[in-house]
């Protein structure tokens, strides 16, 4: 029986092979079309200072929130509360993050007296601005500085993600990942509630890694990312608070 002419004829067989390969290739676009996706998770949520704050009002209380004037003397010592995010049934978080923060706002004699973290120890029910500020007042602290942070964590796929495609793939650099940490304080004066600022800090980074890595590279990148942001902050409360 005589052969195929598609298969017989070299020009044939290069042109099968290409459209085999475009195939490949388009299957494999595909695939990285879906893991280059955004892998946006939240490792702490933000909203949390909002929620603090979200209790009925009137104009009354507008009236008087205007009124209020601050009682706290510089230098003085002040009272850090970060909100955590967490799952139910997780364990507590520990406070790791804040101690570039605590170590700078401990330097500066000008502005703090000393440092103090409020647990749950002193914190008694929710973390409601009511209960933080007499948390603050459990441990002699006359300012309450509110923290909270936001992660936002983003993969992008490379064309090398088609290499996914073979086992030894998974193993090769092929994704972007890139972390982001937003931190956000308030200064409260814990006798009377009044606001002495908002303060914040930022820290990105990102790394090239294998595909089975992002995760790991996410949680391998936080712990920096965080104390950076955290003594950000630090500066810029120290920059703009007046001593």
């Amino acid at each position: 029986m005589a052969k195929d002419a598609r298969y017989s004829n070299p020009t044939c067989r290069a042109a099968a092979t290409a459209v085999r390969a475009l195939g490949l290739l388009l299957a494999g676009m595909g695939l990285a079309g879906c893991a280059g996706l955004e892998k946006e998770f939240a490792l702490k949520e933000g909203g949390g200072i909002a929620a603090l704050l979200a209790e009925p009002v009137s104009e009354e209380d507008v009236a008087r929130a205007l009124e209020r004037r601050p009682e706290a003397a510089f230098p003085c010592r002040v009272a850090v509360y970060e909100i955590v995010h967490r799952e139910e049934g997780s364990p507590p978080e520990s406070n790791r993050y804040l101690y570039p923060l605590v170590e700078r706002l401990s330097s500066d004699s000008r502005r703090f007296r000393s440092v103090a973290i409020v647990t749950e120890l002193v914190l008694s029910g929710r973390p409601e601005l009511l209960r933080l500020r007499h948390a603050a007042s459990q441990v002699q602290a006359e300012t309450l500085l509110v923290l909270e942070f936001d992660v936002a964590a983003h993969s992008r796929a490379s064309p090398l993600v088609l290499f996914n495609l073979i086992l030894v793939g998974l193993f090769l650099p092929a994704e972007t990942v890139e972390v982001e940490v937003r931190v956000q304080g308030h200064l409260v004066d814990t006798a009377t509630g009044y606001v002495h600022g908002t303060f914040r800090g930022e820290a990105g980074g990102s790394e090239f890694v294998p595909t089975l890595s992002v995760d790991r590279t996410v949680e391998e990148l936080l712990p920096e990312l965080a104390g950076t942001a955290y003594g950000r902050l630090a500066e810029d409360l120290v920059r703009r608070l007046a001593p």
